[in-house]
């Protein structure tokens, strides 16, 4: 009877260890989105500089007055970079975006100009899911790093002198190949990836991996003092980083 009970303790034993590892495994497949370069992951408190090496066109649309800021070229303020991550979190960056050959059309465009380059806030560059499932396209999550204020705009000219702040979110569009980076089918490491600051629709929440559990966050909405604001007809920025090693964005 002692050694029945034994055998039954100890196949008890063991079913708990196996469904521990099991859990532990299942903890551990849950890694991203994450940065790799040149074959291995970014790790937290590492941090690569990152730039945009192409220009493409991209306007502004102010629907307070129903006007256009038309500028030439995007791109990241010198220091920006990625940031690594270590376990179930995910990847991240810290940027500052610019827009120059800026030019301003509308109501009084003809004596009204616009200060440049236009300049961002610090960012916070977030690699996000955009569902609660895990599954499908990842994309960036650009958010104010401090307060509520994502970017400035300074129009002047006789009439039309202005400074407004520009509040809230933007949530870009991840490419590699210039196709969309989905989970599960992550294409390999390249020399470069590309930015969307189009995505349209924009979505009303997006998802973040935090210590293996998926937080849901609120995207606000780009908003230009009372009017709202759009990047519109915009091209996919080529990213590309400092020292130009291959590197992509996995899960």
């Amino acid at each position: 009877m002692r050694s029945t009970c034994r055998t039954m303790l100890l196949a008890l034993l063991a079913v708990l260890a196996l469904s521990a590892v099991a859990a532990s495994a299942a903890q551990a497949a849950v890694e991203g989105p994450f940065y790799k370069i040149a074959g291995s992951r970014l790790a937290s408190g590492e941090s690569k500089e990152v730039k945009i090496t192409t220009r493409s066109g991209i306007d502004l649309y102010l629907d307070i007055y129903g006007t256009y800021i038309k500028c030439t070229t995007q791109g990241f303020a010198a220091g920006s970079k990625l940031l690594g991550s270590t376990g179930a979190n995910g990847g991240a960056g810290e940027v500052t975006l610019e827009l120059s050959g800026c030019k301003y059309s509308g109501d009084g465009s003809g004596e009204c100009g616009v200060v440049e380059p236009i300049k961002t806030y610090p960012l916070t560059a977030k690699l996000v899911y955009l569902n609660s499932e895990r599954k499908g396209r990842l994309a960036v999550e650009f958010t104010p790093t401090k307060g509520s204020k994502f970017g400035r705009i300074t129009i002047t000219g006789k009439g039309c002198a202005e400074e407004t702040y520009i509040t809230g979110d933007l949530v870009a569009g991840l490419y590699s190949g210039e196709k969309p980076v989905e989970v599960g089918k992550e294409p390999a490491e390249a020399k470069t990836m590309e930015l969307d600051l189009t995505l349209s629709p924009q979505p009303a929440d997006v998802w973040v991996e935090k210590a293996g559990e998926l937080v849901k966050t609120a995207v606000g909405e780009l908003d230009y003092g009372p009017g709202g604001l759009q990047f519109t007809e915009g091209t996919n920025s080529t990213l590309e980083l400092a020292g130009g090693a291959n590197w992509g964005v996995f899960t």
